[in-house]
Order: structure tokens, then C-alpha cells, then sequence
């Protein structure tokens, strides 16, 4: 919000007197936003790189992302999602698990923001066709 009302022109004192009162009022509140913001992302199948990226560059401070992170976005959820966008992008392109195929979705999962473990982790069970069966052991 200050970031956007300094883009618009306004003063410094004004930018404080808006923000105090949106505060006072509890309009703008980063925590709760961030709570809702991560939630939804974990809906949509985003990684935690992207929403810690995305809550970031929207000013949000890091120390209240990575609790929100760390607490929702477990690594079996991410997994999950993982496995979920793969699964999503080898239908979409006909891909079976053939090396050079399994390559462009890890490449995609990498793109999206993924741990490399979890990407070898479901390319993993991909190739073994075992994703079924992940009980969410320690990588």
C-alpha cells in the first residue's frame, strides 16, 4: 500500500496517516493476508519458492512468510502438489516415462519453483509408477 501511494504522489505524512488508519482498523493486516495468501496457493499447487517470491515482492516480511510456509506447506504437501503438476503436464503431452520426457517435467517442476529433491522424488515414483505408495519418508 505505502509503495503504491508513493507511485501515486502522495506526501509522507499522508502515506503514514492512511496506513495508521487502515492499521487502527485492521484493513491491511499481513499476517492474515499471508495466511490466506499461502492457503490459496497450496490450492492452486504452487511451491514454496514461488509463494515466499510472490509474498515478497509484495512487501510481505520474510519472517512471517516462512512461518506461514513452514507450517501449512509441509513437505508431503508439497509432494503432492509436485506429483499433481507432473502428472498434469506429462497428460497434457502425451509424455510417458521415457529419460527424455521424465527430463522436460523435472525441467517443469524446477521451473515452478520445487525443491530438487521433491522433483527426483516424484520423478522417482513416476518411473517406478509407485506414487501410490509414498508414505513420506525423509529425503
Amino acid at each position: 500500500m505505502k509503495k503504491y501511494l508513493e507511485k501515486k504522489g502522495f506526501e509522507f505524512d499522508e502515506i503514514k496517516e492512511a496506513l495508521d488508519f487502515l492499521l487502527d482498523c485492521q484493513f491491511v493486516d499481513d499476517v492474515k493476508y499471508t495466511e490466506r495468501y499461502v492457503n490459496a496457493g497450496i490450492e492452486k499447487r504452487k511451491s514454496a519458492r514461488k509463494l515466499t517470491q510472490e509474498l515478497s515482492q509484495k512487501g510481505i516480511a520474510k519472517d512471517i512468510i516462512s512461518q506461514y510456509i513452514q507450517t501449512n506447506l509441509t513437505r508431503d504437501v508439497s509432494y503432492e502438489n509436485a506429483l499433481a503438476e507432473a502428472k498434469k503436464y506429462m497428460t497434457k503431452r502425451n509424455f510417458g516415462t521415457e529419460k527424455t520426457e521424465m527430463n522436460k517435467v523435472m525441467q517443469r517442476l524446477a521451473y515452478l519453483g520445487y525443491e530438487s529433491s521433491i522433483v527426483y522424488k516424484v520423478a522417482s515414483a513416476l518411473r517406478s509408477n509407485k506414487d501410490d505408495e509414498y508414505i513420506g519418508d525423509d529425503y
